[in-house]
């Protein structure tokens, strides 16, 4: 049966893992699944900014309004920081987060003169006082540092991630089984999804015996995640866009983690904790692992395993 752009894109934003399997069933490759992606529209949000003093650091926060509980938080938390809110509205289908986070970056640079540009979820909380944050802050120097972690090693922020390759057993054995009896293994082989990002420690007893069994190691990265922290060379070099909106709504994060490793980019680590409610706008679960599929083979397509085998990276600062 035939159906229209828009409502095949439904399928995929769809909180039904069946839907969502059903959109994959119309692609015959990664390429046909990425270039339908690719052309599909993606909205941009509206700024709301609370410019506090040009000079401090500024935080870009993509949410759903500014006047949500989540969005109060923020404001609560940083209240002593510039802020830039990058609001996409409710039960919006073609929000794109790296579509908004580079809106929110390009107007923190034309609007402030911000050493540091502060990527963060809306659903970050902090857990030490929040003026300890930019106190911190004030000891790093810009022109020395690129990135930042905050509270290294965290779970969702600040955190090793492991690229995994399925191995020769696999592929000989575990494949041909294990490929057509699981839905999300059958739809990586078919997409051609060599390796996935795995957070150290993201698994059970039995995820990780299936990853020493039937994967390799061939890098890893630091992934900022959820709180990232930039300064404002970095982000002006670095290039735009910063975020790439190839990407929906998911691993985003993995690919600029990525281009900082093979930048070899100085980063640091600042003491101050937060905490993430994880998964908090954006939900989690086998639909949004379902949903990374497509995510996971625009990175393999854009970073071949073979480009990335051996990345290796480690911050010097602890």
């Amino acid at each position: 049966m035939d159906i229209d752009d828009e409502s095949l894109f439904r399928l995929f934003t769809s909180s039904s893992e069946g839907d969502v399997i059903s959109f994959y069933d119309r692609f015959s490759d990664a390429t046909h699944l990425i270039s339908f992606l690719s052309g599909v529209r993606r909205d941009p949000g509206k700024i709301d900014a609370r410019i506090v003093d040009k000079n401090l650091p500024t935080i870009v926060c993509p949410t759903l309004s500014s006047e949500s509980e989540r969005a109060e938080s923020i404001m609560e938390a940083f209240r002593n920081m510039n802020i830039v809110f990058v609001q996409s509205g409710a039960e919006n289908i073609h929000f794109n987060y790296s579509t908004n986070c580079n809106l929110g970056i390009e107007y923190a640079l034309r609007k402030t003169a911000s050493p540091w540009i502060i990527i963060t979820n809306d659903d970050v909380r902090v857990i030490d006082p929040p003026d300890r944050f930019l106190q911190e802050l004030k000891e790093k120097d810009p022109s020395i540092y690129d990135v930042l972690y905050a509270g290294f090693p965290s779970t969702y922020h600040s955190y090793t991630s492991i690229l995994l390759e399925k191995n020769s057993l696999y592929r000989a054995f575990a494949g041909k089984i294990i490929g057509h009896i699981s839905k999300s293994n059958f739809l990586l082989n078919k997409f051609s999804v060599k390796y996935i990002p795995v957070w150290n420690g993201n698994t059970d007893l039995a995820g990780r015996l299936s990853h020493s069994l039937f994967s390799r190691k061939i890098g890893q990265v630091i992934n900022f995640g959820s709180f990232g922290i930039f300064s404002r060379n970095f982000v002006e070099n670095t290039g735009q866009p910063f975020f790439d909106p190839a990407y929906w709504n998911g691993v985003e994060d993995i690919d600029l983690s990525l281009r900082i490793a093979i930048k070899r980019a100085k980063g640091g680590v600042l003491r101050f904790r937060l905490e993430d409610e994880i998964g908090g706008s954006l939900g989690r679960g086998m639909v949004r692992y379902l949903r990374n599929i497509a995510n996971y083979a625009v990175l393999n397509m854009k970073f071949p395993s073979k480009q990335i085998s051996g990345i290796d990276q480690i911050l010097e600062d602890r």
